[in-house]
């Protein structure tokens, strides 16, 4: 029975992906299974580069809504046999996020943000306790200069527009996929186009990010503003 279901046409995935833009507004955006397939295989090359492997437990700071993106690197990390927790970005959340940095041992962290950092700088000395043993914290815009301050090796993780950017300690900026996306700048603000089908087309679109682009091709990365 299971071998004649997995013959079936697969359905569509259910849902749709949200982005914000440049005018404050959103963007929502249909998810296939292809690009979620060839999104897969790229986090998998850059969680494999960033040196996770088999054991590695990654702690997710991300909310629900930013599953279409954090979905492939979960998916890449059962492919390395990693695993992984979650807690969400919201200060409010930050004793999870904390709890879990005291109990398991945690390899890498994604998602970090301004407003945990906030929620746990009112202890002097706490947040570059609790990350000291850490090998890789990719740390979202608004907080990477003040973590890479306390001496911790932070990357950088964006989301862009529809696309996915994620960086190495000392990369400036974050890489995105070139083989899916052209990125370009108009005027300080990114906008992306995709170079391979997806379920929707997307041209020039708002990414709502204003940084300036580095490279150009498959090595193309964004600096935030």
């Amino acid at each position: 029975m299971a071998l004649a279901a997995s013959a079936l046409p697969r359905a569509p995935i259910y849902g749709i992906g949200t982005h914000p833009t440049s005018t404050g507004g959103c963007a929502d955006f249909e998810i296939g299974w292809e690009e979620f397939a060839r999104d897969t295989e790229w986090a998998h090359g850059r969680v494999t580069e960033a040196g996770l492997g088999r054991g590695d437990l990654v702690l997710f700071c991300t909310p629900n809504h930013e599953n279409p993106w954090v979905t492939p690197i979960v998916r890449a990390l059962l492919r390395i046999c990693a695993s992984s927790a979650t807690a969400e970005t919201y200060g409010w959340d930050s004793p999870r996020f904390a709890m879990f940095l005291r109990r398991l041992p945690v390899t890498a962290v994604l998602g970090l943000g301004a407003e945990t950092v906030d929620s746990l700088s009112d202890r002097p000395g706490m947040l570059a306790t609790l990350l000291a043993d850490v090998r890789i914290v990719w740390t979202r815009a608004d907080a990477v200069s003040r973590v890479r301050a306390l001496g911790v090796p932070a990357a950088a993780y964006l989301t862009l527009g529809p696309a996915l950017e994620l960086g190495l300690p000392g990369e400036p900026g974050a890489r995105v996929n070139g083989e899916e996306w052209r990125v370009e700048e108009d005027d300080g603000l990114v906008r992306v186009t995709n170079t391979r089908p997806r379920a929707i087309a997307f041209d020039s679109v708002d990414t709502g990010v204003h940084g300036t682009v580095i490279g150009s091709g498959v090595d193309v990365r964004v600096v935030p503003a």
